[in-house]
């Protein structure tokens, strides 16, 4: 998880998929996907996300959870601490899965992220280290991605590729434009 003024990313190591999120000075919001193993990037437009429903709250992006959902879970009491910082965890139910948030109070964002679902199986979000330094910075360093095909969600329909064939069975995507 890498966050600034105007940037966030979430790296899945596992999957090595990088969702990146940018807010320009207008306040209008880009999202790309990043598949470093098959070096494909979609990019999403302001108006792909708007037509497409997708939630780009900037509160909601910057801070990984929604503080409205936030506030709906319980507050397990005690202190807890994440380098040197104050930590709240919060925890309870979000449409039948059980949710737990360890919660950096200065910073405003999660420290972790534990969501275990009624069969058991978990998924989770975890922050590594938080750069002190950079605290103002308004950009991420982008990846460097000039050798990736960059592919216009807009255009996914009308074309033709093994791994967009993939993605689109695998998510749902239907062909044609949204």
């Amino acid at each position: 998880l890498k966050r600034a003024q105007r940037c966030v990313e979430v790296s899945d190591s596992q999957a090595q998929v990088t969702e990146r999120w940018n807010r320009d000075h207008h306040g209008r919001i880009w999202y790309q996907r990043i598949f470093h193993t098959e070096k494909k990037v979609i990019e999403y437009q302001p108006t792909d996300l708007v037509l497409g429903g997708v939630e780009s709250g900037w509160a909601r992006i910057s801070q990984i959870i929604d503080p409205r959902e936030l506030q709906q879970l319980a507050i397990k009491p005690g202190s807890e601490k994440f380098e040197g910082q104050s930590v709240l965890v919060y925890e309870g139910m979000r449409e039948g899965t059980q949710v737990q948030v360890r919660w950096l109070t200065a910073a405003s964002i999660p420290e972790r992220l534990v969501f275990t679902t009624k069969s058991g199986a978990t998924s989770s979000l975890q922050l590594i280290s938080i750069d002190r330094h950079d605290s103002k910075k308004e950009e991420c360093h982008p990846p460097a991605l000039h050798d990736y095909d960059s592919i216009d969600f807009s255009d996914i329909g009308d074309r033709h590729d093994s791994f967009l064939e993939r993605l689109m069975r695998f998510e749902g995507f239907g062909h044609g434009h949204r």
